[in-house]
């Protein structure tokens, strides 16, 4: 495939964005944040100095403190889950069981409302 005049073949095509770098520019390192935008990679100025090592830090152990609340939640919510699988459950028997009974008493179902049958036995 021939490349356009201006153009890169395959341009956007298995990049990877970096969110996070430091970039060095004349004598100075400033912190920037890589942001995607469709198919475009924007710059986005964080800081520099003091203040832009302590955010590159904290940005540096935010996924590992991510990863450690997530093991921590993850055992509450296979609780929750058995809990709500429990509930769902006995929420089918209920419903099945009201049919049944109302069905018995000469209710049928019409448009999703339940109406007594017209010359039905009752009682």
């Amino acid at each position: 495939m021939k490349a356009q005049a201006g153009r890169r073949a395959g341009r956007g095509i298995g990049t990877i964005c970096s969110t996070m770098g430091w970039e060095k520019r004349g004598a100075h390192s400033y912190y920037y944040r890589k942001e995607r935008e469709g198919s475009r990679v924007k710059s986005v100025y964080v800081g520099r100095g003091e203040i832009a090592q302590m955010i590159s830090q904290i940005q540096e152990t935010s996924p590992m403190l991510e990863k450690l609340a997530r093991a921590t939640r993850l055992p509450e919510q296979v609780k929750r889950e058995k809990v709500d699988a429990a509930l769902e459950k006995a929420t089918d028997l209920i419903q099945l069981l009201t049919q049944a009974t109302l069905l018995a008493a000469g209710f049928h179902t019409h448009h999703r409302q339940w109406r007594r049958t017209r010359n039905a036995d009752c009682g």
